[in-house]
């Protein structure tokens, strides 16, 4: 009967969240495409907060398998299941909030200053200062305007603005065949009147009047 009530009530936890969410949030807006785990991070720290839940009563199932396998007691098991139920997912909770706000402002410093280059500069004072990319204008001294954030992953790497180029054709290939292909490019062709025959049609040429006069002996 437990078993069945408590299910029930988890099924309608799981119906009633999105609306319990708008009532409280206030965000009645539609959205068609999926947020960020960071940019909702009460949503984001409940999911992990059940998620530890239901890992520490799932773990408690068995405490009786743990005790025997780790020659625990099973009084210990008990109740270490039982003080983990309450203790760890608050802790979750806390953890995964702190971690979504400070993906939240590590994305705001890039649109604020730029992506680190990890190029140091010397200015003329002596100070040292590390030189960033830019992701949008700047102003008349050269600083850049900061952008609004819109929930899009942003950048954070040169290599993802595609500083580094395209591939060439020729890539793929090992440095001696990309070194006969600029070799054939090189070479001027010649017209077909002066080319030269090939070595096997030479070698049959000369060896044709050998047989004939072999033949008239």
């Amino acid at each position: 009967m437990w078993v069945a009530l408590i299910m029930g009530l988890i099924f309608v936890l799981l119906i009633i969240y999105p609306f319990l969410e708008k009532r409280f949030s206030g965000d009645y807006a539609h959205h068609n495409l999926l947020q960020r785990p960071r940019d909702v991070p009460v949503r984001t720290s409940v999911g992990a907060m059940a998620i530890a839940f239901y890992m520490v009563l799932t773990l408690s199932a068995m405490n009786d398998i743990i005790a025997w396998k780790f020659h625990i007691s099973l009084n210990a098991t008990t109740w270490i299941g039982r003080i983990g139920m309450v203790v760890l997912p608050p802790v979750v909770y806390f953890v995964t909030y702190r971690w979504c706000l400070g993906l939240q402002r590590s994305d705001r410093a890039v649109l604020e200053h730029g992506i680190e280059t990890g190029i140091i500069k010397r200015l003329p004072h002596g100070a040292y200062i590390e030189l960033h990319q830019p992701l949008g204008p700047v102003d008349e001294h050269g600083h850049p305007i900061p952008l609004e954030y819109q929930g899009a992953p942003v950048p954070n790497k040169m290599n993802k603005l595609g500083s580094a180029g395209r591939r060439g054709q020729a890539a793929s290939c090992s440095p001696t065949r990309r070194r006969k292909t600029r070799r054939c490019a090189r070479r001027p062709t010649p017209p077909s009147s002066e080319r030269s025959p090939r070595c096997g049609s030479a070698k049959r040429a000369a060896t044709v009047p050998q047989r004939r006069t072999r033949g008239q002996h």
